[in-house]
C-alpha cells in the first residue's frame, strides 16, 4: 500500500469504531436487533422459534439489505456469476408468508425501551412487547491513508460496489 509499517500501526492504533454500529431490526410484537439479519441464520432461527412457540405472536423482520435471507458466505459464488442471489436463499418465498413474518426494509436508528417502540431512519416507529437482539457484523474501511480500492466483502451491497468498481487490472490482492 506503500505506507510505512508505522505509520499503518499508528493508524490502526487510532482506529475507533464508529458509534451505534448495530442495526436495529424488529420482529412484531418481539424486536430484532442485528446488523447482519440477512448473513445470520441465528436471527432467522430465533424468529423461527418464536413463532413455534407462539403461534399467535405478530412477527416483524427489519432488515435494510436483503428481503430474504442468504447465505453470506456464498456472496463470491455470486460475484463470479457462478450463483444467482436466488440460489443461496434457504428458504422458499413463500416461507415469510406462511410463518406470518412481516418485513420491512430500513435501518433503526434508536430504541426507546420504556416506551416499546423502535425509531427507523426516516421517523417511522415500530412497536414492540418484547426485544430481542440478533447482533451480527459489518465491515469496516481500511482506516489508514491511501487505502481507497480496499474492499471488504461482508455483505450484499459490499458485492453490489465491488462489482462496480471492478476493473481489469495487472495485479490484485485477496
Amino acid at each position: 500500500l506503500g505506507r510505512k509499517p508505522e505509520e499503518i500501526r499508528e493508524a490502526l492504533c487510532g482506529y475507533r469504531a464508529p458509534a451505534m454500529r448495530m442495526s436495529r431490526e424488529a420482529i412484531g410484537d418481539v424486536v430484532l436487533i442485528n446488523d447482519a439479519y440477512n448473513a445470520n441464520p441465528r436471527s432467522m432461527e430465533a424468529a423461527i422459534v418464536v413463532r413455534n412457540r407462539d403461534a399467535s405472536a405478530r412477527i416483524t423482520l427489519i432488515s435494510s439489505e436483503h428481503d430474504h435471507l442468504f447465505s453470506r458466505t456464498a456472496l463470491m459464488y455470486i460475484l463470479c456469476g457462478q450463483l444467482s442471489l436466488r440460489d443461496t436463499e434457504p428458504h422458499d418465498r413463500d416461507f415469510y408468508t406462511r410463518m406470518r413474518f412481516e418485513r420491512v426494509r430500513g435501518r433503526v436508528t434508536g430504541v426507546d425501551c420504556a416506551g416499546g417502540t423502535v425509531k427507523l431512519e426516516g421517523g417511522r416507529t415500530i412497536g414492540f412487547d418484547r426485544l430481542l437482539l440478533a447482533v451480527g457484523s459489518r465491515g469496516r474501511a481500511a482506516p489508514w491513508p491511501g487505502s481507497e480500492g480496499v474492499h471488504h466483502f461482508v455483505t450484499l451491497q459490499d458485492m453490489e460496489r465491488l462489482d462496480a468498481e471492478a476493473t481489469p487490472v495487472k495485479a490484485v490482492c485477496v
